[in-house]
């Protein structure tokens, strides 16, 4: 039902919401967990690769909804869901990325900085690696104030939201050029009902 609407892969809808947070609340735990057959390798096969696809789908889930929550400018669950997220996977850097931007979207600095501090200790632990570039530049603007709403995955794009535009009293093709944060705007992408898509 969620995967066969109209949208991105990554984000969900008014009309898949609601099964979107059904499906969340029904796992509690990892699939069978503590139950094995004895000398059984074909089950112990079956039971970690059903394990592995709905936990693959939960992680999806939990993108999903952090994604819809924050696009839609409700930042409190948003952040009770990016926490659930960190909570099963905690080694999912994109979950602790997450975390940090509707920190700082909330005007929780202290706490999105603290964010980063977490992931890059656990990548240092788990992995012996630095955080990626994209954390890295998504800590660099919280330190500098830089992170407004019109920021979005990174920098393959910006979206500017059509009340906003509204207020400026600007057409959508007046933004190519325009500087956002460290990013200029340089083409216009595609436009929708939730606002215009700009490449940067």
């Amino acid at each position: 039902h969620v995967t066969g609407h109209a949208h991105a892969p990554t984000t969900a809808c008014c009309q898949c919401l609601p099964s979107l947070l059904a499906a969340i609340a029904l796992y509690t735990d990892d699939f069978l967990r503590g139950f094995t057959l004895s000398d059984s390798s074909a089950f112990d096969e079956w039971q970690a690769f059903h394990t592995d696809l709905l936990r693959e789908n939960l992680s999806e889930s939990l993108h999903r909804a952090v994604h819809y929550y924050t696009r839609h400018h409700q930042l409190l669950p948003a952040i009770d869901y990016a926490r659930r997220w960190i909570a099963f996977f905690p080694w999912s850097e994109p979950a602790h990325r997450e975390l940090m931007r509707v920190y700082g979207l909330n005007h929780q600095r202290p706490a999105a900085l603290q964010q980063y501090q977490e992931c890059a200790q656990m990548l240092q632990k788990e992995f012996g690696v630095e955080p990626e570039q994209e954390t890295q530049d998504l800590h660099e603007a919280i330190l500098k104030e830089e992170l407004t709403p019109y920021a979005f995955q990174g920098k393959a794009s910006l979206i500017l939201e059509r009340e906003g535009e509204k207020k400026e009293g600007t057409a959508m093709t007046d933004w190519i050029g325009k500087q956002i944060g460290k990013y200029t705007l340089k083409a216009l992408l595609g436009r929708g009902g939730m606002g215009a898509v700009y490449k940067a």
